[in-house]
């Protein structure tokens, strides 16, 4: 046999990649290169176990073809998942590894940034000092000295509803305010204020394909300094920011125009304001189980 693999070896050299003139004369067989592994696919969910190896004749040696490369059939990922919440500095951190083939994926989302609000600090000597601080991480960025008064300095103020960290994870604690566009008639939420006081009442108005927000405060003492409207068609656009609708109070709206077919919207009332919670108007908050009930419900 090798004498005959020799004689034909003109024929091999002259046939490179042919695989089926040395089938002829020589003895297939494989010489694999090391262990297989897994690789990542096109998909990025699947991957494949790749072996590489040399095409060689067992009766002379000859190598018929070199680093020839199999794949097999695909395969989905194994990953397992660690997650670490973003913070007010820090962004949050996702990394998922394949317990296959060790393929890592990282995620990061934003940090979610400070969220101050002037509050008045008792001191270890007894006094009371005016302190701008993240209600989220207890950061301080400014003080304003010695205060008599118990004001709430740039609090923010949002119409009931569930949480956004509850809807969409992070830590910011706004409430949103779901509504069925299809339901027509007048409906009333309560202002929060820090999610500790009511102060207010939010007003919706659906008739007659319209629609107009307002909101009235439950005392003249209450300082606003700003006041935001932004409507979210969907929770994808409450998390991303992108094809929400930033309106005017008291203006009515053409829903048809606005929200085309969309069945539910997101309300997100904001206002940024000053307040003493001992004024008469002010109320501690105390959460409506069954309407924050029904109002979950309406995204579900």
């Amino acid at each position: 046999m090798i004498a005959l693999c020799a004689a034909l070896l003109c024929v091999c050299t002259a046939a490179v990649g042919e695989i089926s003139a040395h089938d002829e004369s020589h003895r297939m067989a494989e010489r694999v290169h090391g262990e297989p592994w897994a690789e990542r696919t096109g998909s990025r969910e699947t991957h494949a176990l790749i072996t590489m190896y040399d095409l060689y004749c067992e009766d002379c040696g000859q190598v018929i073809q070199e680093n020839v490369r199999r794949e097999e059939t695909q395969q989905p990922h194994d990953w397992r998942v660690t997650w670490e919440e973003p913070t007010c500095t820090e962004p949050g951190r996702g990394v998922r590894v394949c317990a296959v083939c060790g393929e890592e994926d990282v995620i990061e989302t934003p940090a979610v940034g400070h969220c101050y609000m002037w509050m008045d600090v008792r001191l270890p000597n007894g006094e009371v000092e005016s302190q701008y601080v993240c209600t989220v991480c207890g950061d301080v960025a400014q003080t304003r000295g010695q205060s008599s008064a118990q004001v709430n300095y740039n609090s923010t103020i949002t119409s009931f509803g569930p949480m956004t960290r509850e809807l969409i994870g992070g830590g910011v604690w706004n409430r949103v305010t779901p509504l069925n566009l299809e339901d027509e008639g007048v409906f009333t939420y309560p202002l929060i204020a820090g999610d500790q006081y009511t102060v207010g009442t939010a007003t919706v108005i659906n008739e007659k394909g319209k629609q107009v927000i307002s909101y009235k405060l439950n005392t003249k003492n209450i300082t606003v300094h700003t006041e935001t409207l932004v409507i979210y068609p969907s929770l994808e656009a409450l998390r991303t920011g992108e094809n929400a609708v930033a309106v005017e109070f008291n203006q009515p709206l053409e829903i048809e125009k606005f929200f085309g077919d969309d069945k539910l919207v997101l309300i997100a009332i904001t206002l940024k304001a000053d307040f003493d919670p001992r004024d008469a108007g002010v109320q501690s908050f105390r959460e409506d189980k069954a309407l924050i009930h029904s109002l979950s419900a309406l995204i579900d």
